[in-house]
């Protein structure tokens, strides 16, 4: 998933480059096609390490502020509109969250939540990866509520994984995910 990210940054051309340019963060805005692509390859690495480590629940794998560095660089080529946002914003949520099951900080769990709502909301009913959307700001609302016990963050954790589990029939590759997060 991450490396069709970083390709479609990398194949961008000089005019799709001029004519978003005041999309992307200055940081991105002022770099050439060349280091646009060059930037890609370097962070492509990190993004599918990351993503890799994450999918297969090695937590131990990251290197934590690398790899949020990295997820948030990949983010900045993913301004508000382009196909490949939601994406970037749920490994970048994947990211804090990992970290704060590693170390507990608020602010990780807080900012993976605000990155997980907005994939949820580029990722409406009918979208492929709604469920996983779901699902992804459910176990992050559950996390929040284990330290909060804050009701509302449990109740809806409960009903954002339960929405996934109804979209996961039996037999889908994901249900036991949105069963054990219930």
């Amino acid at each position: 998933m991450s490396s069709r990210l970083i390709l479609s940054v990398s194949r961008q051309t000089t005019s799709h480059r001029e004519q978003d340019a005041e999309s992307f963060s200055p940081k991105v805005r002022d770099l050439t096609p060349e280091e646009i692509k060059a930037k890609s390859e370097a962070t492509f690495y990190s993004l599918k390490t990351a993503d890799e480590a994450f999918k297969a629940h090695d937590h131990t794998a990251f290197d934590d502020n690398l790899d949020i560095e990295s997820l948030t660089e990949a983010l900045s080529f993913c301004p508000p509109g382009h196909r490949d946002r939601a994406r970037s914003l749920n490994e970048l949520g994947n990211a804090l969250r990992t970290r704060f099951l590693r170390s507990k900080s608020h602010n990780d769990l807080e900012r993976s939540i605000e990155l997980y709502e907005e994939a949820l909301d580029l990722r409406p009913p009918g979208h492929p990866a709604h469920a996983q959307a779901l699902n992804s700001l459910g176990n992050a609302l559950r996390d929040r509520h284990s330290q909060s016990k804050s009701n509302d963050d449990l109740e809806r954790s409960i009903e954002l994984i339960s929405a996934a589990l109804d979209l996961r029939p039996p037999g889908h590759q994901d249900r036991a995910n949105s069963l054990n997060g219930l």
